[in-house]
């Protein structure tokens, strides 16, 4: 009865870890192989399909503080690895998205990057976060889709994982415009409020998101990493970490299991 007992709580607090807020949209990417035409994760409006080289999933979450994260990750080795996936079309209130990415190898040449990219289709690209040349940087679009404002946050350690986070607030920008935040490694569980990066005047309404890697450098495949890819309406929503009932449950077990043995 003791042992039962302790395999119930450990099993409850593994449930609760592992449990996302209501998240719009989210992929953890959980099948190994070819992304092509998988349907992994929830809130999407179709499978990941490319117009180019196909991108890989490979075993191994990344990692980043207490994130709940499942799965495995999307890896590029080579050049020009892309993939798209439709989301319900967005252009009003608040959204925010966020994803882990690790790139490797030489990371301050252009060919060697992981990035994520919000468009209109699969043609007209919104914003553009990528981790390249030892930097993250944040293309956003322009409300009159005339032009890039690019921003370069601090320098990127080689191998590091990074967490990325955006909130786009629709009408909230100058003359009705999009308003836009990015945050780098944001700590989970605060209230953000302004981003890292702020671009005013904005014009991101997006349908679709696709992305992208290379790691094709001097002759060589580095892979590099893109994983739990989310959206939501809060922080919470798309940096979601185990509850307090979960560590609770998982401190009880171990203590049963202590007091087990002792007998």
């Amino acid at each position: 009865m003791k042992t039962g007992g302790v395999t119930a709580l450990a099993c409850c607090a593994m449930a609760a870890s592992h449990t996302d807020a209501a998240l719009s949209a989210y992929d953890g990417f959980t099948t190994t192989g070819d992304l092509t035409g998988q349907t992994g994760g929830s809130g999407f409006t179709g499978a990941w399909g490319s117009s180019d080289q196909s991108l890989t999933v490979v075993s191994g979450t990344l990692s980043y503080s207490t994130l709940v994260t499942t799965g495995g990750k999307v890896e590029a080795n080579s050049t020009d690895e892309l993939e798209f996936r439709g989301l319900p079309s967005t252009s009003t209130g608040t959204v925010w998205m966020s994803a882990l990415m690790q790139v490797n190898g030489t990371s301050n040449i252009t060919s060697n990057m992981a990035s994520i990219g919000l468009f209109t289709g699969t043609t007209s690209q919104r914003t553009w976060l990528a981790v390249r040349q030892g930097q993250v940087q944040f293309y956003t679009r322009n409300a009159a889709d005339t032009a890039w404002d690019i921003n370069n946050s601090t320098s990127y350690t080689n191998g590091d994982t990074v967490f990325l986070v955006s909130r786009i607030q629709y009408g909230a920008g100058t003359g009705g415009s999009d308003l836009v935040d990015y945050w780098v490694n944001p700590a989970l569980g605060a209230s953000l409020t302004s981003g890292d990066i702020t671009v005013d005047n904005s014009g991101v309404a997006f349908d679709s998101i696709r992305i992208s890697g290379s790691g094709g450098t001097g002759g060589t495949n580095t892979p590099n990493y893109i994983d739990e890819i989310r959206f939501g309406n809060s922080y919470a929503e798309v940096a979601p970490v185990p509850e307090p009932s979960s560590a609770a449950l998982l401190g009880l077990a171990g203590l049963a299991l202590i007091l087990r043995r002792r007998k």
